[in-house]
């Protein structure tokens, strides 16, 4: 079985510190994408709250 899976993408990237955009990337920067996705979860959920609330 496969427990985990690392390409040589993954390691180029990680002695670079940064990432490598290819054709099959959908968004250039992940960590940007992954904070907004979790604010906007966040706001949903009543976690945080809306800067810019709806009246």
């Amino acid at each position: 079985t496969v427990n985990g899976l690392v390409t040589m993408e993954d390691v180029i990237e990680t002695l670079l510190g940064f990432e490598i955009m290819d054709e099959s990337d959908n968004v250039a920067d992940l960590q940007m994408y992954a904070r907004r996705s979790w604010e906007s979860r966040a706001k949903r959920l009543g976690i945080i709250e809306d800067e810019n609330p709806e009246e």
